[in-house]
């Protein structure tokens, strides 16, 4: 009786008795072979899934580099706004383009005040989640001024006034 190559499986010829022993050796190299077939495809998955959670892992930490790096501080990405309005008198909205944590208010008034000199110079800061329902609100976007005449104190939206800010994120 002759053997196959790899596996050593019985080849049997016209005058070879057929022997239980042959018949068990040949069944034996099968499975052997197909639970060698079968225990490199479990080790391929398994590469393949720890392949899989190292990229996510690697992933996760350029997500988190570019989280860092887009909140960090630079010249383009600034923890804060600035800029100037004028006041109306009327409601109105002041964009920064986003929700405020904290706005600083200056007017600087061309009108001359014993105490201050030529010009009056004041300053008004005004936190979010603080009660400062009767002046100012914050928005998504920015803040909102409410009406306002000349008996409110702090005036931050006295008309024709000219106003500048610093609005923190």
């Amino acid at each position: 009786m002759q053997h196959t190559q790899n596996y050593q499986l019985p080849t049997w010829e016209k005058e070879d008795r057929i022997l239980m022993e042959d018949f068990n050796s040949a069944m034996s190299n099968i499975e052997s072979a197909i639970d060698g077939v079968k225990n490199q495809a479990e080790g391929a998955a398994s590469a393949a899934g720890e392949a899989q959670t190292a990229a996510e892992r690697a992933e996760g930490k350029a997500d988190a580099a570019q989280a860092t790096a887009d909140a960090a501080y630079r010249p383009d990405n600034k923890p804060y706004v600035t800029g100037t309005y004028t006041g109306t008198g009327a409601e109105q909205t002041v964009s920064v383009g986003f929700t405020p944590g904290a706005v600083i208010i200056g007017v600087q008034r061309d009108t001359a005040y014993p105490l201050m000199g030529a010009q009056d110079l004041s300053f008004h800061r005004y936190i979010s989640g603080t009660d400062i329902k009767t002046y100012l609100s914050f928005t998504s976007t920015g803040f909102l001024l409410s009406r306002q005449d000349d008996r409110d104190t702090p005036n931050v939206n006295h008309s024709g006034d000219r106003f500048s800010y610093i609005a923190f994120k």
